[in-house]
């Protein structure tokens, strides 16, 4: 460690060392520099690196940059959040009863995937599209229900063989024996607890519905999901990646996309290339950010007692919560412990507002 090699050099006493440890906010930077803090009224206490978050103690100079950020986000989620169950020109509809919670695999090449709440466990997939002459495309895509292995397959453009094909590179090889007409959308409505598997090339997928195993491949389609999950595995190239709450496991994996997570899972690994991160951890648990180029902002909830450990190359450091005080291990909520690595990315680290 950087700050450990510093104290060996000049030979240090273990008390300075210590010191120098808390200066720096449990943060090592090479090249960067860590925001300028102004101490506010002493309330939160902690011990070495764990804090127990009741109130913000500092505030980090020149937030100006993320805030606005922070609306510009809001302001993107909620107009997705916003949409409204879409209606088309041309579509055709199939409807099921189920006993429970299905298992639901959907390929799509570049149309969007909207899932929601099922009534009764009333299983309902609508295809459709505004574009003329759709009536080919509608009837060849391939909707298959199990009612006894509680299975849902739709695949909006089979390939040419008939054989069911799933994930991404299905998607992509789909494209490939397209006509070079739109791809058709889906929407389907499944009851509370179902897995959902999804993967396209360029669809969105915007999922309003309390799902078990969440799984989704996308090119560069955007992935909003406003209700809570069991888990949540995501893999995109460009496109933004949003979810309300997940329980369990977080697995997500961007290149340039943005990433917000309203509430980490127990554990949650994040790696994006070049993409913004927004995560809000309001439980205990594991977090771990990966970023290249981007920003970083990681909220915390009041009670949790928090380890923090970060390291940037050459990005910005700051925190508004106490992280070099001495006292207590006291926490209403339990530790939540978050590594956060960027190499030219700003890292913040806040309580929730």
């Amino acid at each position: 460690m950087l700050l450990r090699q510093a104290y060996l050099a000049s030979r240090a006493s273990d008390a300075d060392y210590r010191r120098r440890r808390r200066e720096t906010l449990n943060f090592e930077t090479i090249g960067g520099e860590r925001a300028a803090l102004v101490e506010r009224t002493p309330v939160a206490q902690s011990v070495g690196a764990n804090v127990v978050v009741t109130s913000r103690r500092y505030v980090v100079a020149e937030r100006t940059r993320e805030e606005v950020m922070g609306k510009d986000r809001n302001s993107r989620r909620a107009a997705r959040v916003a949409r409204p169950t879409p209606s088309y020109d041309h579509e055709r509809r199939e409807q099921y009863e189920a006993s429970g919670p299905l298992s639901v695999v959907i390929t799509t090449r570049s149309g969007d995937v909207n899932v929601r709440a099922s009534d009764a466990n009333e299983v309902t997939v609508v295809l459709g599209t505004n574009r003329a002459g759709a009536e080919a495309s509608l009837a060849r895509a391939r909707v298959d229900f199990d009612e006894g292995r509680r299975t849902l397959e739709i695949e909006t453009t089979p390939l040419p063989s008939g054989r069911p094909a799933t994930g991404l590179r299905a998607a992509m090889r789909s494209d490939w024996f397209s006509s070079g007409v739109g791809d058709l959308n889906v929407v389907v409505t499944l009851p509370e607890g179902s897995d959902l598997q999804v993967s396209t090339v360029s669809g969105d997928t915007t999922v309003a519905v309390a799902l078990g195993d969440v799984k989704v491949s996308s090119a560069s389609g955007d992935v909003v999901a406003t209700d809570t999950l069991t888990s949540f595995d995501v893999r995109t190239a460009s496109g933004d990646v949003s979810a309300d709450r997940v329980l369990t496991r977080v697995r997500c994996k961007s290149a340039s996309g943005d990433v917000v997570l309203g509430g980490a899972a127990a554990k949650t690994d994040i790696v994006s290339a070049s993409g913004d991160v927004v995560v809000t951890t309001t439980d205990p648990g594991v977090l771990s950010v990966n970023v290249a180029s981007g920003d970083v902002t990681v909220l915390v909830a009041t009670g949790l007692v928090v380890d923090v450990t970060g390291n940037t190359v050459s990005g910005r450091l700051g925190s508004e919560i106490d992280l070099s005080g001495v006292s207590g291990n006291d926490s209403s909520k339990g530790v939540s412990f978050i590594k956060v690595n960027t190499i030219s990315g700003d890292i913040l680290i806040d309580r929730t507002r």
